[in-house]
């Protein structure tokens, strides 16, 4: 779990910078060519995204407690709807949910305008793919979610009211409001995308206006 885990996150991580190169020259050429090769990145970037938190989800419910992430908010005792509600618990886990939710709104976004606004829609992808990158890179070398023990590391210790599902039965509101951001900042990097590219846009109308 740990193994796959951690190459889907890097697997993003690589696809993302090729994606934001692929973005820039399509958005600077308008190469039909380069747009459709930058819509398949931020596709593949999202799968492998998904994939990591499927996995790390997977290891919640089942309790793989060779992760740090999973022994430090997860125990046997807690009911479904915390092992669920865990996934975002944490620093690692909940910068993680949040960028599943970026890359699935970056998706949607250019899948819904695949056959609309080619000269914009590259620069949209630009902006949306750069703050992913700026959330992998934390999560690669920052805070990984799927870290696991070193041999010195003792997986109960601490395993007090501060952890486990004693800290989540007092956190019930956290675990619903948590989710009730989902339609909030993570369309913040489409809608800031879709201004640059506006600008852009009549930049390049002023400047064929004057010649």
């Amino acid at each position: 779990m740990k193994f796959v885990g951690t190459v889907a996150l890097y697997s993003a991580l690589f696809v993302t910078i090729v994606g934001l190169a692929l973005n820039w020259v399509a958005g600077m050429t308008q190469s039909r060519r380069f747009l459709l090769s930058s819509r398949y990145a931020a596709f593949a970037s999202t799968a492998f995204v998904a994939t990591a938190s499927a996995v790390l989800q997977n290891a919640i419910l089942t309790h793989d407690f060779s992760i740090q992430y999973v022994a430090s908010f997860s125990d046997r005792s807690m009911h479904l709807f915390y092992l669920i509600g865990a996934l975002w618990g944490g620093q690692a886990g909940s910068l993680l949910f949040w960028t599943s939710i970026v890359t699935f709104s970056m998706t949607s976004v250019v899948y819904m305008n695949r056959n609309k606004y080619q000269d914009m829609m590259p620069w949209v992808t630009f902006v949306c793919l750069l703050v992913q990158l700026g959330l992998l890179l934390i999560l690669c070398f920052g805070t990984n979610p799927f870290d696991g023990f070193s041999i010195i590391d003792d997986p109960m210790v601490g395993k007090g009211p501060a952890h486990g599902s004693a800290r989540l039965g007092h956190e019930f509101w956290f675990r619903r409001t948590q989710p009730a951001g989902w339609p909030g900042w993570p369309s913040y990097p489409a809608l800031a995308g879709t201004v640059v590219a506006s600008k852009k846009r009549r930049n390049r109308r002023a400047v064929v206006g004057l010649s």
